[in-house]
């Protein structure tokens, strides 16, 4: 089993769980000497179960400062712009993109997305969706952007697919022959990537940006211990990146905890098993085991750390995605619950949040978007 991690990892950047891949094995009913002896099978098993759920609008505060801030910004200098959506999955974002630019381009937009999943793309490509990818969208955006087939299925108008769809790995860099580009989405994907994986992504997608274009994280996500060189900026409450400082930046302060973590290397591993059990050593030693892939040991350590104080943001928030991550819904939603009442509290954040780049703007985002999804899931 380790064997076909470690392959995983090399090829897609992606560290899985050893009892999560296990699952998805025994899922397909597969083993790991089929997939380390058929390299055709290998990559076609990782691309499966790296195709994430995703739907329209999703995040919709990063379409709407493209149309109303960004967009403005860039073709005023350039009288053009590229639009870039990375690991797009099937489709779902780059079309958010096209919709919600529809009525702002004229002959002055290029809108091009990827993904590493053949099956995905031709997905993307063929247009058709269910209704759980449209439940971000009113019946009157519905009615207006697609056309009802058989079996509870909808269209894309042929006006909103002005897509280049293209394979690409995001640990390979952009073909010279798309040149540079103004904005990038590459929503919820690095946070599956380990973080040599991570830092090789994020170099890639500087040198496809423009030295004043715009990348665009989902709003779970965070540049934790990556060198990046990049720039939060805020949007009216959204936050995006920049190679060079733009607008109005948000306040960052670094401090020993996020030092301490942007240090592990497979040497000092050992060594922080022996912090003491105190808050920042218990969280530590979460970090460390998340950044091996052990993503339960690392829930057990963030768990413990919550006895101790149970009023840090960043150890609630890591522990949704973590709880999201290993399919346990009911945690996830628990530690939404949580950060949600200390939003409502006003609870200030912790030193240690603030080391970590939260943001109470990101927190809401993110809470806003988790209820979403919990309103679809129970309707």
């Amino acid at each position: 089993m380790r064997d076909l991690i470690s392959k995983i990892e090399e090829k897609f950047g992606v560290i899985f769980d050893e009892e999560k891949l296990r699952i998805e094995l025994e899922m397909r009913n597969l083993t790991v000497d089929q997939l380390l002896l058929d390299e055709s099978l290998f990559e076609e098993f990782v691309e499966d179960i790296l195709i994430k759920e995703t739907y329209f609008f999703r995040e919709r505060g990063h379409f709407e400062i493209l149309r109303d801030k960004i967009f403005n910004k860039v073709v005023s200098k350039r009288n053009f712009i590229k639009i870039w959506s990375a690991g797009c999955a099937t489709g779902e974002e780059p079309y958010s993109i096209v919709i919600f630019l529809f009525n702002k381009c004229k002959n002055n937009c290029r809108v091009i997305a990827s993904d590493i999943s053949r099956e995905a793309l031709e997905k993307a490509k063929e247009g058709i969706y269910s209704k759980s990818s449209l439940r971000a969208l009113s019946e009157r955006e519905i009615k207006l952007y697609f056309e009802k087939i058989d079996n509870g299925r909808y269209r894309l108008r042929d006006q909103f697919r002005k897509v280049e769809f293209f394979r690409h790995h995001l640990l390979n860099p952009l073909p010279t022959r798309i040149g540079k580009v103004d904005v990038i989405f590459v929503r919820n994907a690095l946070m599956y990537f380990s973080e040599r994986a991570k830092k090789k992504a994020i170099d890639n997608l500087k040198a496809a940006l423009h030295n004043d274009g715009y990348l665009i994280l989902g709003v779970s996500e965070y540049l934790i211990g990556i060198e990046n060189d990049l720039y939060p900026i805020d949007f009216d409450g959204v936050t995006v990146f920049s190679k060079t400082p733009i607008g109005k930046p948000v306040e960052t302060r670094e401090e020993n905890l996020l030092q301490v973590y942007k240090n592990l290397t497979p040497e000092t591993m050992d060594e922080i098993m022996d912090l003491p059990n105190d808050v920042n050593g218990l969280i530590i030693k979460g970090m460390k085991f998340l950044k091996s892939g052990a993503i339960r040991n690392a829930i057990n350590y963030f768990e413990k750390a919550l006895e101790l104080d149970d009023k840090i943001y960043f150890v609630h928030y890591q522990l949704a995605q973590l709880y999201e991550e290993i399919g346990d819904q009911t945690g996830f939603y628990r530690e939404c619950l949580k950060i949600n009442e200390m939003l409502k509290n006003r609870v200030p954040l912790s030193s240690i949040d603030v080391q970590f780049n939260l943001t109470h703007t990101v927190l809401r985002n993110f809470v806003k978007e988790a209820f979403e999804g919990m309103k679809w899931v129970l309707s």
